[in-house]
């Protein structure tokens, strides 16, 4: 069953000991991509102030994604079957659209209410605000809190949502401000404990609605990860900036280039240390972005 981690969400109040107060839905067009753990982890332990260090764990490349999109644009069809509704998301398998889930969303409560046309027939409640550490509502448990390291790269105030699905706990990773973003999660079978399920999550940053474009799908950086140069190529024709900026907006380089549909332009990257980057295309009063990884 999709559920919390389907959702991208942000935070009124940050803390250090996290408390979920109210959540916001993320700027439209927010993406998180997901990267499946072939190999065994070992699950983090519960409590205060944790480090859990899953630095080095090989990953695949994204095959699926979520992305925050407007209720307002949804088909009428969906917006009858879910007149509560104000949130919604989309659940994409590579370039194939999924399912499209709907939320409500209150002061009170975060509640899955369905997706495509299908209404459940009980509303999944995800979260009962306020949530505060080693409490329990809704089937979740915060069971713990601080600093998780993955290959995307070090994130603090993170808390840990434990619920139990079938025969498993099923352990999401969040952190907490400007915006909520999932960053791990697997199950662990509560007789044998053996892992299942492991992924990281990694979330590209939007700005605002008018940053997202047609024109995204026919551009790509690589290789992903990177480590001294990087490529950029696109379907499309004209003079454009490329910009890298850090996880906190700093732009650390930019050139022009007169881009040629098809034609690869390499990118230095070698100055760049390990973590998360963003490339910025600046183009007839567009902006385009990807993320991506220096190891």
């Amino acid at each position: 069953m999709l559920c919390l981690s389907s959702l991208f969400l942000s935070a009124a109040t940050l803390l250090a000991q996290p408390i979920i107060n109210n959540l916001t839905g993320a700027p439209l067009g927010t993406k998180t991509m997901g990267y499946d753990i072939p190999g065994a982890i070992t699950p983090g332990t519960a409590g205060a102030a944790q480090v859990w260090d899953y630095s080095t764990i090989p990953y695949n490349a994204s095959t699926y994604y979520f992305k925050s999109v407007d209720y307002a644009g949804l088909t009428q069809a969906m917006k009858d079957s879910f007149p509560t509704g104000n949130v919604a998301n989309e659940f994409y398998m590579g370039a194939n659209l999924v399912a499209t889930q709907v939320f409500k969303l209150d002061a009170a409560a975060f509640v899955y209410l369905g997706l495509n046309t299908t209404v459940f027939a009980v509303p999944d409640t995800q979260l009962v605000f306020p949530f505060n550490y080693q409490e329990s509502h809704a089937g979740f448990t915060y069971d713990a809190y601080g600093t998780l390291k993955t290959p995307f790269g070090t994130f603090n105030n993170v808390v840990r949502l434990r619920e139990t699905v079938a025969n498993n706990y099923k352990y999401d990773y969040w952190q907490f401000g400007p915006n909520y973003k999932l960053l791990l999660e697997y199950k662990v079978d509560t007789a044998t404990q053996v892992v299942s399920g492991q992924a990281f999550y990694n979330t590209e940053a939007v700005t605002a609605v008018n940053e997202i474009s047609k024109v995204n799908d026919a551009f790509a950086v690589f290789p992903n990860p990177a480590k001294d140069q990087l490529y950029f190529t696109s379907l499309w024709d004209g003079i454009a900036t490329l910009e890298v900026s850090d996880l906190l907006g700093r732009v650390l380089s930019k050139k022009q280039i007169n881009i040629q549909k098809n034609n690869q332009v390499s990118i230095d990257v070698a100055g760049l240390q390990q973590g998360v980057y963003t490339m910025n295309v600046f183009e007839n009063g567009t902006k385009h972005s990807r993320t991506f990884l220096i190891q």
